[in-house]
């Protein structure tokens, strides 16, 4: 079993706080069978489990310094999720994640629910195997990193906040490895360290120790959540109070065109 070399990037996930009740805990499977397995090759993969519990990811890879730009979602059988940047080839290992030329991650949105990601699973790697884990802490919601024009230079002044990086080998095997066992991050699952946006990348940081010691390259078997609350504070899995029903809705456009029929009659008379 590989060590977890986690490296924490501030007080966040050192933090010595009262837990709140562990409402649901989850696993993302997106390998073949699993409950979010990806056909295929997609540009987002949305997965849903239960009602109200959803799950949109979306790669996205860019140059030193450059902005990230959308690549596409591979499906890698039994080693689960691969990715493919544009301009790059699908051959063994630029279909994996990577941080070969550019610096790519999986951006995950968990809707209206705020989680934090207890442990991740990889289903094939090579070479060194250096992960590195931000949440979300900015106002609103980065719905497209391209909008907001994001680089590997600003990500971490965009909103985004390292949480913590981790060399998932230990020592820099060299060859392929498959079926790594989850690995835990080590991130207390309670509100000050959940958001209903993460991502998972390649290593994003300093040389320190054995991380970044090479190039980077792993396919996502799974990625376990536990959640915490929703957007407005309210259990997990619930819409937030702001958020009107999908019925009331209805009910609101049906009431609109009984309103203009009516005025429409008005007129006739």
């Amino acid at each position: 079993m590989n060590k977890f070399a986690w490296v924490s990037a501030g007080l966040t996930v050192l933090a010595v706080l009262a837990a709140a009740p562990a409402s649901a805990q989850n696993t993302w499977n997106f390998g073949n069978g699993g409950n979010c397995d990806l056909v295929g090759s997609k540009a987002t993969q949305t997965c849903s489990l239960g009602t109200n519990n959803t799950l949109r990811a979306e790669g996205y890879a860019a140059s030193a310094g450059g902005t990230y730009v959308r690549g596409t979602l591979t499906d890698q059988g039994g080693s689960g999720m691969g990715f493919t940047a544009p301009s790059e080839t699908v051959n063994q290992p630029q279909h994996a994640f990577d941080n070969d030329g550019k610096h790519e991650l999986l951006l995950l949105n968990f809707g209206f629910n705020k989680v934090v990601i207890t442990g991740v699973a990889l289903g094939w790697s090579y070479n060194d195997t250096d992960l590195s884990l931000l949440r979300w802490a900015g106002t609103g919601a980065p719905s497209s990193m391209p909008s907001m024009n994001v680089t590997t230079a600003s990500l971490l002044s965009s909103g985004w906040v390292l949480v913590g990086s981790g060399d998932l080998d230990g020592t820099n095997v060299t060859g392929n490895t498959y079926g790594q066992n989850t690995t835990g991050t080590g991130v207390a699952a309670n509100a000050a360290n959940s958001s209903s946006w993460w991502i998972i990348s390649s290593y994003f940081g300093p040389t320190v120790n054995s991380l970044d010691a090479g190039n980077d390259y792993y396919k996502l078997l799974a990625v376990h959540t536990t959640c915490v609350s929703n957007t407005s504070g309210d259990a997990c899995n619930t819409v937030p109070r702001d958020v009107p029903e999908p019925g009331s809705l209805a009910l609101a456009g049906l009431a609109l065109a009984g309103l203009a029929a009516s005025r429409r009659r008005k007129k006739v008379a």
